[in-house]
């Protein structure tokens, strides 16, 4: 009987610790024009996520109406390799200016396929 009981435990605590990709209710949503996926995302499992917080600035070019990601963290994660990747990849994401606001946190989910 113990052994049945340390068995669900067990079972119970991997996934207790798995983190979920959701966007909390209420946040915004990032919505790219550009965007670029994970490279090597076909090496890691289909369960694989991250979600991802940045804000957005302005390019530094003259002229652009472009803004581009920044201060971008790692909000939540079930593998740390992914989401170094997905982190890398949010750096090369493109957004128009007319549609968003700057200052604002903005999360979006990347998915391993």
């Amino acid at each position: 009987m113990k052994i049945i009981w340390f068995i669900i435990l067990c079972g119970y605590s991997l996934f207790g610790f798995a983190e979920s990709c959701e966007i909390p209710k209420g946040i915004n949503e990032a919505k790219p024009v550009v965007k670029v996926g994970v490279s090597g995302a076909n090496k890691f499992d289909s369960g694989n996520c991250a979600t991802i917080v940045f804000e957005l600035k302005e390019k530094s070019k003259q002229g652009d109406k472009g803004l581009i990601p920044t201060n971008i963290e790692i909000f939540s994660s079930n593998n740390k390799k992914f989401a170094k990747k997905a982190k890398k990849a949010t750096k090369k994401w493109l957004f128009l200016s007319k549609n968003t606001e700057l200052n604002t946190k903005y999360y979006s989910i990347l998915r391993a396929r």
